[in-house]
Parts: structure tokens; C-alpha cells; sequence
């Protein structure tokens, strides 16, 4: 079972883009919040659910599509994963990211 961290940026784009939701409309904030995290959950026993980030072309940089939006991880190992950032699809994803290479440790 992998260990799935948040990076600061992670956090603080996901929490905005839940309190926007919940602003217009407040079921489906929840519901996403929701799905995000319980996707993000299946992260811990599948590394490799999602699909590499047709962006970057790098096999550990990965995402999921939850709802509309990008959850952008990096598979360091099987054992362990950092989500990167949560943006709506529409964004421009290079924008949302830290600067790489991404070396979390």
C-alpha cells in the first residue's frame, strides 16, 4: 500500500476550487470533494490508476480525471505518491504546477 502526500500547492488549489463550487452550488462541492478524495484514496493501492500526463510525457508524472478536473500525482515508487495539484481541465495545467523536475524528496 503506497503513502499519498499533498504538496502545499496540492492543498491550496484544491481547497479553492472547492470553495468556489460550494459558492454556486453547494451539493456539488461536496460531492466533489467527495470523489477527489475517494479516487485519491484508490491511489494508495493502485500507483498506477492513472495515466501518464500527455503534457510532460514522463511515466511518473501521472493523473486522474475526477469531475472535469486534473488530479496531477508523482509516483515516486509503489510505496509511495505526491498529488501535485487538482486543476479544473479547462486550465492550463503548466501554470498550476511547482517548478519541475518535481524532486519531492
Amino acid at each position: 500500500m503506497a503513502t499519498v502526500r499533498w504538496t502545499t500547492v496540492a492543498r491550496r488549489e484544491f481547497r479553492g476550487i472547492l470553495e468556489s463550487v460550494t459558492a454556486y452550488a453547494p451539493g456539488f462541492g461536496t460531492t466533489l470533494a467527495s470523489r477527489v478524495t475517494g479516487t485519491i484514496d484508490d491511489l494508495s493501492l493502485f500507483p498506477r490508476l492513472g495515466r501518464v500526463v500527455p503534457d510532460f510525457q514522463d511515466e511518473a508524472i501521472r493523473e486522474l480525471i475526477v469531475e472535469g478536473h486534473r488530479v496531477v500525482y508523482r509516483l515516486i515508487d509503489e510505496d509511495e505518491i505526491w498529488i501535485l495539484t487538482v486543476v479544473h481541465g479547462s486550465r492550463d495545467l503548466r501554470r498550476h504546477l511547482p517548478a519541475g523536475p518535481w524532486d519531492i524528496r
